[in-house]
């Protein structure tokens, strides 16, 4: 019985022995497991302090994008305005080469000298001041543009257009006028 009872606390030992050397060898995994998870967070917490200087440089690209839209909006606005009072322009210089064709066929034709000095520099005028917002448009969308900002720049166009305008009204007054 007593050797029952010595095999007994031998094997009791043993198992507590064995039980002992799991925990002992299982507590470095669980460390070492700990110190993964440790580093991996740490590796999560710098992405994540890496995500708002992410966001930020973002929104400035997105800004900067933005930024760039406009102008080119308000550059192809002015380019419109541009293209319109060319057209406008280029209208009027047509009305006025007709204006100097119906002069000279008046002058033929032996009306007044004065009358057709004083229509010829009316249209010269005319001529004059439709080429000088020709060269205008051209001034402001090369030479002004460094100095005039994109608002100003489509203010001073829309006067253009209104002169130009103006001009062309006259110069079909003065066509209907001496075709009547």
């Amino acid at each position: 019985m007593k050797r029952g009872l010595l095999i007994i606390a031998f094997l009791l030992s043993v198992k507590g022995f064995s039980q002992a050397g799991v925990v002992v060898t299982s507590a470095p995994t669980l460390e070492t497991m700990s110190a993964k998870e440790l580093s991996n967070s740490l590796e999560q917490l710098a992405e994540s302090a890496n995500q708002p200087k992410e966001l930020v440089n973002t929104y400035s690209l997105a800004k900067d994008a933005f930024d760039l839209l406009q102008t080119v909006n308000e550059n192809i606005k002015t380019g419109r305005v541009a293209v319109n009072i060319l057209d406008d322009v280029a209208q009027t210089g047509l009305n006025i080469s007709e204006l100097y064709e119906i002069i000279r066929k008046k002058e033929i034709e032996g009306k007044g000298k004065k009358a057709v000095r004083a229509l010829l520099d009316a249209v010269y005028s005319l001529n004059q001041r439709n080429e000088d917002i020709g060269s205008d448009i051209v001034s402001v969308l090369k030479d002004r543009k460094l100095i005039m900002n994109d608002a100003e720049r489509l203010e001073y166009l829309r006067d253009l257009e209104d002169k130009v305008n103006e001009i062309r009204a006259k110069s079909q007054e003065l066509i209907f006028y001496l075709q009547s």
